[in-house]
């Protein structure tokens, strides 16, 4: 019986997924809003229904899976299998996602910080093939960046190495979930991209995104930014 493998990508906006071969050959994918501001709870369901959807969709029973790898953003301990702590996840603290999924699925799983499982890839599939000293930035919902240092990952004593995201930049600046204020995230992200762009436009600038949104300011997404970019709008420039 062949076996599959299943990959989860838990990000603040979208939570995909992917089942592999056992060449790493993509069988079938997915993605599904994460809703993360309903909590924990949810959240863990919405990754099991995206799962069991993908087995269904893929004809794949689950005796077929030989295991499980899933990237979390934030602090965690990939040993204990433990999401200790992220920040765009509302009550989202001591998370044992590990033993919650092994008891659903039944079969192994793993955890590790979603921007290292991004460098795994890359380091043994990708752009890093080959190096020994590699930095992965990953911009997305936050900031985050992944290391290799001759030939091996950088996890830092408390498995936090790379949060880039969360360096303080300006002291009075955004306040951020961590618990700090001004962290780099709040400004370059996607989601800080929006929050900028916004600011700006309630100063007075202009934008050709203004037609787009009937001026409603709460429907600003960064993928508009990046297309009144293209078209040379001045402000999405700017930001």
């Amino acid at each position: 019986m062949e076996e599959y493998i299943i990959g989860i990508d838990l990000g603040g906006t979208n939570i995909k997924g992917a089942i592999f071969n056992s060449k790493f050959q993509t069988i079938k994918e997915t993605s599904v809003l994460t809703e993360a501001s309903i909590g924990p709870d949810h959240v863990l369901n919405r990754m099991k229904r995206m799962i069991e959807d993908l087995l269904c969709q893929a004809e794949i029973s689950i005796n077929s899976i030989y295991c499980m790898g899933m990237g979390i953003p934030g602090l965690l301990d990939p040993h204990k299998g433990i999401s200790i702590f992220s920040p765009n996840f509302p009550g989202w603290e001591n998370i044992h996602i590990v033993d919650t999924m092994e008891e659903y699925f039944g079969f192994p799983v793993f955890i590790d910080n979603d921007v290292r499982v991004n460098l795994y890839g890359e380091w043994t599939f990708g752009a890093g093939l080959g190096y020994k000293d590699i930095v992965l930035i990953t911009l997305g919902t936050g900031l985050g960046s992944g290391i290799v240092s001759d030939g091996k990952v950088v996890f830092g004593k408390t498995y936090s190495a790379g949060e880039i995201g969360h360096m303080n930049m300006y002291r009075n600046g955004r306040p951020c979930r961590c618990g700090s204020s001004g962290c780099l995230g709040r400004y370059v992200s996607a989601l800080g991209m929006t929050n900028t762009f916004k600011e700006k436009l309630e100063e007075g600038r202009t934008s050709i995104i203004e037609k787009w949104i009937n001026n409603n300011l709460d429907e600003i997404e960064a993928n508009m930014i990046s297309k009144a970019y293209d078209l040379g709008d001045p402000l999405a420039v700017e930001v």
